[in-house]
């Protein structure tokens, strides 16, 4: 097979990417030189280019609320100076805002600079990656809860989502069907994946399992809404809410030992990246409803 070389440069992004509500992977940029055609030549090309990041990421740090006797490592010192901005295929449907919806956007956009997600690696056990993360939201904790419970429309929020559907299983249960895209260095695709799904209205929780994936041999995802107070300097009578999402993935493939620490970190950039996308998408999805 005929080899060939692709240079990937630092404004490359790397990324690997699944469901954005139900589950989801992560992107970074690295510069990494990737040698095609063969498989064991690229493997060990991208184990020696990421090994030194890996090894520059990991730093340990208790989790508040982690699983005892769990490994509990961080990998998130401190959010990007510029938050990544993803860019959702149908604008062509935005629904258009008048003068009072310009200026509480622009309201609501100088308060979410100040409300950046927190996220943590939590642990890894068998083979699992576990990731968790709190958002404060500018919105009633109904109205959050409903946003994550509108699988059919969820592609317009999260980014890394192409399509989505709800059907019926065999037990008449609920499960989601989604198409999603992932990204690692210079390559991309979709990929489907079938979730069952348990929703508690009353809690206004979610619980997502694998159904079905080539992508992964192992996937929960939680989500949780509750009410919250405002932060500080927030305008009186203001509704706010914290979202909490915690993502449980065991990947297809084994992660080689010196790129361990770099899959862990691409699992903190999704899980940050898909509050980032909940808190940019909910007035746009709240305008389109009204």
């Amino acid at each position: 097979m005929e080899s060939r070389v692709i240079n990937v440069g630092a404004g490359a992004r790397a990324s690997l990417r699944a469901c954005g509500p139900a589950c989801a992977l992560g992107h970074r940029v690295w510069p990494v030189r990737a040698r095609i055609g063969s498989s064991n030549n690229a493997a060990r090309r991208l184990t020696c280019g990421l090994a030194p990041t890996a090894r520059r990421l990991h730093q340990a740090r208790a989790l508040p609320g982690g699983e005892s006797g769990s490994t509990t490592t961080t990998v998130l010192e401190a959010p990007p100076a510029t938050p990544r901005t993803h860019m959702l295929e149908e604008q062509g449907s935005h629904a258009s805002y008048d003068d009072d919806d310009d200026e509480d956007l622009e309201l609501q956009h100088e308060q979410e600079r100040q409300q950046r997600p927190e996220v943590a690696f939590v642990s890894l056990v068998d083979g699992k990656y576990t990731v968790r993360g709190r958002l404060l939201l500018r919105a009633p904790a109904s109205e959050a809860y409903e946003l994550l419970t509108d699988y059919a429309g969820c592609h317009r929020v999260f980014s890394n989502i192409a399509a989505s559907d709800v059907v019926v299983g065999p037990d008449g249960g609920k499960r989601v069907e989604q198409i999603c895209r992932w990204r690692f260095l210079a390559f991309s695709g979709t990929f489907k994946v079938q979730l069952g799904v348990v929703e508690d209205d009353a809690a206004r929780t979610l619980l997502f399992n694998l159904v079905h994936s080539n992508f992964m041999s192992d996937f929960e995802g939680r989500w949780a809404v509750a009410p919250a107070a405002a932060p500080p300097g927030a305008p009186p009578g203001e509704q706010w809410c914290e979202v909490q999402h915690t993502l449980a993935v065991v990947p297809a493939v084994q992660v080689p030992a010196p790129v361990a620490g770099y899959t862990r970190f691409i699992f903190v950039k999704q899980v940050e990246g898909i509050l980032l996308d909940l808190q940019r998408g909910l007035p746009r999805w709240r305008a389109e409803r009204s």
